[in-house]
């Protein structure tokens, strides 16, 4: 029987040290997501104020431009966009 008191006591000392982890944890890692998705939903929304262009942010993942070929990730559109903008630069290196 004492056996059994003093594990449960041992557990209890383990919550007792753990709760305050597990709870931080528990707040701060949502908080986290939130503010990150929030961020990343603000910049989408800038960059369609800037360009015009309809824009929709997915939660967690990336923000989505619509174009003629259809949705493309940002990071894709503006690595497109400027690629397509060198080659056709007028004054061409080789001339």
């Amino acid at each position: 029987m004492n056996k059994l008191r003093y594990y449960y006591y041992e557990i209890l000392d383990f919550l007792g040290y753990m709760a305050p982890i597990v709870i931080m944890l528990a707040v701060l890692l949502p908080a986290t997501i939130v503010l990150f998705n929030a961020a990343g939903n603000y910049k989408c929304n800038s960059y369609a104020k800037q360009t015009g262009r309809e824009t929709r942010w997915v939660f967690m993942d990336d923000c989505y431009i619509n174009t003629d070929t259809g949705w493309q990730s940002r990071d894709e559109y503006i690595a497109r966009s400027t690629a397509s903008e060198l080659l056709t630069t007028k004054g061409n290196v080789h001339d």
